[in-house]
């Protein structure tokens, strides 16, 4: 099962903002009789660098990046569903990512270090740390990370955040 689904709702100010929201469900040729309903409304939650409460940030665009104590809360009302489409070492730079999750299923926790290319991690922790699946509750979010490349590809990269409370019926 994949859950794709988007429209953002970001705290830097705006004009003229036109937002889409979709969820799309894509399942195997072996659930043709199933059918799932959602109800409109619900809320799409959106995070750059730029939307956390953070200790530090810094910038230097796709060469270093990095944010110490990168905190976030959420207060969902149904389902949500939430992912880290973009994060600091998807895409091969050097450096660091933590991620911890307190839910009303627990804490979650993921901690990633990559170094010459070669990624370390815990992939069972990615689960409820990096994507999942939650309860109606309160939800927050701490994040750090550091990500450098200082080769000619400008790899370093933000984590980019989605998440989505919806009401499955």
């Amino acid at each position: 099962m994949a859950f794709d689904f988007f429209g953002l709702e970001f705290d830097l100010e705006c004009q003229y903002v036109l937002c889409n929201y979709k969820v799309w469900l894509n399942f195997s040729e072996e659930c043709e009789n199933l059918t799932i309903t959602t109800s409109e409304g619900g809320r799409t939650y959106g995070l750059c660098y730029a939307n956390y409460d953070a200790n530090v940030i810094f910038s230097r665009s796709w060469t270093i990046e990095g944010m110490l104590n990168g905190k976030a809360d959420f207060q969902i009302k149904d389902t949500f569903l939430y992912e880290f489409i973009g994060h600091p070492l998807k895409w091969g730079s050097n450096g660091i990512w933590n991620v911890v999750w307190d839910t009303p299923q627990g804490k979650h926790s993921f901690l990633a270090v990559m170094v010459h290319k070669k990624l370390y991690y815990d992939e069972d922790k990615a689960r409820g740390a990096v994507w999942g699946i939650g309860t109606k509750g309160s939800y927050s979010l701490w994040t750090s990370y550091f990500a450098y490349d200082l080769s000619d590809q400008g790899l370093a990269w933000t984590p980019f955040f989605i998440g989505l409370d919806v009401k499955l019926l």
